[in-house]
């Protein structure tokens, strides 16, 4: 794990990669403030390896993103205040057994992940997936802010250390392949969105078998990431204790802290299963066909601003990536949906009239086509 010594160095070094990327992104982060910091900077120079080109594509993709999906209009500046909004924004939130434990002795942020408790099949049965990845992208923008806000007070870059938990694991986690694509998906996106953000990734109570299988359900993500993987023997409070310090540790893990903090996890009840389902009959829904390396776009004339633009899709098989377009540019950022167990749908503010584009992308798909069946619906404002 990287001293804030050597954070601080590889700042120093790359000051003046950092100044040219903050003329180039000057614009952008006028728009976004909170993005303006060295250590913000350089964790997206770093992400793309100094590329400043893709660095910079990325970073307007996801900042703008985040703001089509109203991250930037919440108040994300405590653990508290960051887990009322991730339950607002979905129901099951207790049912994801991770969490936000607080700083360590060092400022990074302890996060936890009781794998052990998670059950994969429940969980992406009882929520579309563009919540799932609303409730993420919340999550750890919320994760940025405080990161941001320590590193403001010690002057050091900082970022997360993960404390992934396999006790009690199940080995459904990795062989209900549905679950782990979604996952793998969702963690490519937070890749992307989030760069150089962890700095430490142990695993704890991990069996033998588990191991193998965890590194090949995490091979799909990035390298660098594969680097900061730590797996822990039965020593791990030891070597937690040591590293982190026992005051900012809960009991289960050799620290003092109270261990009720950690979300239950387990079965989705499936009272909360039904609670967001939305269905809308065959008959009332259109039809496309979106070819192998191909897209379709299905273009809704809005007369009004301030109207309600919503969406309802079905795909055949397989995930299609979706967004909305207003002169070219997202007004709702391209998520790779998969409608297998839940059918995709959500509403945007029009606040001007036009044309809008809802836009299926079949390009990653090198042979099957996608049959889509779709309703949109407009409603206007009353004045």
């Amino acid at each position: 794990m990287p001293s804030q010594y050597d954070e601080n160095r590889i700042t120093d070094i790359h000051q003046n990669d950092i100044i040219e990327f903050r003329k180039r992104m000057a614009p952008l982060l006028k728009k976004y403030p909170c993005y303006d910091t060295d250590f913000a900077l350089l964790r997206w120079l770093k992400g793309c390896k100094f590329d400043q080109e893709m660095a910079e594509q990325k970073m307007k993709w996801s900042l703008n993103a985040m703001n089509a999906i109203g991250v930037f209009e919440k108040d994300l500046s405590s653990i508290e205040k960051i887990e009322e909004i991730l339950e607002a924004i979905i129901p099951l939130n207790e049912y994801f057994p991770n969490g936000i434990l607080g700083y360590d002795k060092n400022g990074y942020l302890l996060l936890i992940y009781n794998i052990g408790k998670t059950h994969p099949r429940s969980l992406i049965s009882a929520e579309r997936m563009s919540r799932f990845y609303i409730n993420a992208i919340h999550g750890y923008e919320g994760m940025q802010c405080l990161i941001r806000s320590e590193e403001a007070k010690r002057g050091c870059k900082l970022g997360t250390v993960i404390i992934a938990d396999l006790n009690d694991f199940k080995y459904d986690v990795v062989f209900h392949l549905p679950a782990v694509k979604i996952y793998i998906t969702g963690a490519r996106i937070l890749q992307d969105m989030f760069p150089d953000m962890t700095v430490k990734f142990y695993i704890v109570n991990a069996p033998v078998t588990a191991q193998y299988l965890v590194r090949m359900v995490v091979a799909g993500i990035a390298k660098e990431t594969m680097n900061m993987i730590e797996f822990l023997g039965s020593n791990y409070k030891e070597i937690l204790i040591e590293r982190h310090g026992a005051k900012f540790l809960p009991k289960k893990y050799g620290g003092v802290l109270d261990d009720y903090i950690f979300r239950r996890g387990g079965e989705v009840p499936k009272h909360i299963v039904e609670m967001n389902k939305k269905h809308i009959p065959e008959k009332k829904l259109k039809k496309i066909i979106v070819n192998a390396r191909n897209e379709e776009v299905v273009s809704i004339n809005v007369e009004k601003p301030n109207s309600k633009l919503s969406w309802y899709f079905i795909c055949s098989s397989g995930d299609i990536d979706f967004c909305v377009l207003f002169e070219g540019n997202e007004v709702w950022p391209c998520f790779r949906i998969c409608t297998e167990f839940r059918a995709e749908y959500n509403e945007i503010m029009c606040k001007e009239a036009g044309i809008y584009q809802l836009l299926f992308s079949n390009k990653h798909g090198y042979m099957r086509s996608k049959r889509i069946q779709y309703h949109v619906d407009i409603v206007e404002p009353l004045a």
